[in-house]
């Protein structure tokens, strides 16, 4: 059973043991991993996606990182016939019947955003209880999320950012139970200010306890100078 304060992956105990290490996950088998960073949950249908992320970890051999978070863009919301005021509480529901899809031998789920009964949804994902799920967001919704459905946070941003986040996730942490299924929380963090990326910066995040150490091209205009950011950090610590 994992306590509540152990929840946000024991990030104090390995602040010394990490070292350097953040930019590869060693969880089955370690290497590349595909993840989405992050996919707006409450846009989408929940059976259909559930279908496509566990033919995704079939495919992959239990790779997929499912990155999820319910958005903060009202106009695109209403666009595709969402109310922004009930974004949080469908992720939390479609995170729920989704499992159930992953898990349940005879799927059923009845809430109030989803209802379904007597569904097939084959394949069934490769990775043990469904893809891992990698909650995003920086509010303390977000972090409870984190905490009480997600096997990982995504982060992102500035360090400084990252260090309010950690803090958000162990308040998170003493406020709800985690459940052992999930195991610890991963922690994912994308620097998206290109100015701060350096070698002690992800000196520093190691330290931090993160995971995964992601370098942000989306402000890149193009293909080439997206290859050229990740060139000129080619040989940050791994």
């Amino acid at each position: 059973m994992i306590r509540r304060t152990q929840a946000v992956h024991g990030v104090r105990q390995r602040r010394q043991a990490h070292g350097t290490r953040c930019a590869r996950s060693e969880h089955h088998g370690g290497g590349n991993r595909l993840g989405t960073g992050i996919l707006i949950l409450p846009q989408r249908n929940p059976l259909v996606l559930a279908k496509q992320a566990a033919s995704l970890d079939a495919l992959s051999g239990g790779r997929l990182l499912l990155g999820v978070g319910p958005g903060w863009q009202e106009a695109e919301m209403r666009a595709v016939g969402v109310p922004p005021e009930h974004r949080g509480a469908r992720t939390d529901e479609y995170l729920d019947a989704m499992t159930s899809l992953w898990t349940d031998e005879s799927p059923e789920f009845h809430g109030r955003y989803v209802d379904f009964a007597d569904v097939l949804s084959p394949p069934r994902p490769t990775t043990p209880g469904g893809p891992r799920i990698i909650i995003g967001g920086h509010s303390p919704a977000a972090y409870r999320r984190a905490v009480t459905r997600g096997h990982g946070w995504f982060g992102t941003g500035t360090v400084a950012g990252l260090e309010e986040g950690l803090r958000g996730l162990e308040k998170a942490a003493a406020e709800v139970d985690r459940p052992a299924r999930l195991g610890r929380l991963e922690l994912t963090f994308m620097h998206a200010d290109p100015t701060e990326i350096s070698v002690d910066a992800v000196r520093r995040v190691a330290d931090l306890g993160v995971d995964r150490y992601l370098v942000f091209t989306t402000p890149s205009r193009t293909v080439a100078a997206a290859e050229a950011l990740l060139e000129r950090h080619a040989d940050l610590p791994r």
